[in-house]
């Protein structure tokens, strides 16, 4: 789930659908579906109210139609890759540590919903890479690695104040880049995008902003026993670095069994009056899942894969494929049991069916239909997806579209080209797709 201090989650966006609901039907951020319940099928809201234009009351629900023209240049705006957001998002996962470079399967997870998010966000998204090098295990390690002489929680403290002697930085930085290195191969061997990777004691150069935390009597009960910054201050050093624009978005994701430190750093950025948009994302544990070696954790997987015949274009997925479905298939509230893949095996085909035998044929007739005005409302459950940080929201739309068309193919057989593009670039949207004409833009 998202955890905003604010208490707020709505995202500011544009596309044409929404521009124009703006203007000829007063809308305002409500709930936006289409239905056919209580008439032959029109645009509503959720909750009851008399004040949208140009609509008439169901049951005191506003009602109203959408031009054609419209619904078609909303969908071409999604098949483009068109900008929904002005601002920039600022995505930060992963947290591995130098003493444990290698990710376990677990921590995969947090690593794909990053990657997948990226993808639904598709423009002015930039991601960081954590390297959490100031933990006492990481130090400890560091120390034995290059035989220094120092005690650990001094050493630490010389790293946080930034007076660390430059011969033992120089290791230091060495020790890092080594670390980088590691995780860059074994991602890259996954086909898993890396982005930047912030070394965490690089936020301790600014000793200004880290001594003013120290000294505020506010946070008194945030220093260690030894006068440093505990955990919650550690992160308000992040987040002060990268959440500069008060109109720009920092999303954080960090494991759901964290959620206790989510909400005392939430109360700190409250009792600061901080002002700029930073969320916390959260994603449930992945049990049976401390294996390291992708050769032992893959043929496991691999085994159920086969066993289950469950493929993607004629060929099987692989692991880390069904890790990504599994991602986008679950809500992040979801725990997720590796030994336990059976119970999610109904589940996986039907997300690997959707996008199965998708046969492109031209568009013989572009007509109103339920589906070109279901298709119309991609951008808004996209939206919804990432203010709600929800992969499996915008998975959720998908598959109503795709039962849709499955279960009037001849109704809907004019416009199958169309269906094709949009579902090849819903694949795509959902992180579920290698290539795709679609390029994400970054600033």
């Amino acid at each position: 789930m998202i955890y905003s201090f604010k208490n707020d989650n709505t995202l500011e966006y544009n596309t044409p659908l929404v521009d124009y609901l703006k203007i000829h039907n007063n809308y305002n951020d409500e709930n936006l579906i289409y239905s056919k319940k209580y008439t032959e099928g029109t645009f509503s809201i959720t909750n009851p109210t008399s004040e949208f234009k140009n609509a008439y009351l169901v049951n005191g629900y506003p009602h109203f139609d959408i031009p054609l023209n419209i619904c078609l240049r909303e969908i071409d705006f999604f098949l483009n890759g068109g900008n929904m957001y002005n601002y920039n998002f600022y995505i930060r996962y992963g947290d591995l540590h130098p003493n444990k470079p290698i990710p376990k399967l677990g921590q995969l997870r947090n690593i794909i919903l990053n990657n997948s998010l990226n993808y639904l966000i598709l423009n002015n998204v930039k991601s960081f890479f954590p390297i959490g090098d100031i933990s006492i295990k990481s130090i400890k390690s560091f120390k034995e690695k290059y035989n220094i002489d120092i005690d650990e929680e001094e050493l630490f403290k010389m790293i946080v104040n930034d007076r660390i002697p430059s011969d033992i930085r120089t290791k230091f930085d060495e020790y890092n880049t080594h670390t980088i290195n590691l995780i860059k191969n074994y991602l890259n061997n996954l086909n898993l995008p890396t982005d930047e990777f912030v070394i965490e004691s690089s936020l301790y150069t600014n000793q200004k902003m880290y001594q003013n935390l120290k000294s505020d009597k506010r946070f008194k009960n945030e220093l260690k026993n030894n006068g440093e910054l505990k955990y919650t201050l550690q992160e308000l050093m992040f987040i002060k670095k990268y959440a500069v624009q008060e109109n720009d978005v920092l999303i954080n994701i960090i494991g759901a069994n964290q959620s206790d430190h989510v909400l005392r750093v939430n109360k700190i950025l409250n009792q600061i009056n901080f002002k700029n948009d930073t969320r916390f994302l959260t994603y449930g544990m992945c049990y049976n899942a401390d294996e390291m070696d992708y050769k032992i954790w893959s043929d496991k997987i691999n085994e159920f894969i086969v066993n289950n015949d469950i493929k993607v274009g004629g060929k099987y997925i692989t692991p880390v494929y069904l890790i990504k479905l599994l991602t986008v298939l679950l809500s992040n509230d979801n725990d997720i049991d590796f030994n336990k893949l059976n119970k999610y095996r109904n589940n996986i085909k039907t997300g690997c069916n959707l996008f199965n035998d998708l046969i492109y044929k031209e568009e013989i007739k572009i007509e109103d239909n339920d589906l070109i005005k279901m298709m119309a409302l991609v951008n808004y459950n996209i939206n919804r997806a990432i203010e709600k940080g929800s992969l499996n929201y915008f998975y959720k739309y998908v598959l109503s579209i795709y039962k849709e068309y499955i279960t009037n193919q001849d109704k809907y057989k004019n416009i199958q080209g169309l269906y094709f593009k949009f579902m090849d670039t819903c694949q795509y949207r959902l992180g579920l797709k290698e290539e795709n004409s679609v390029k994400r833009i970054i600033k």
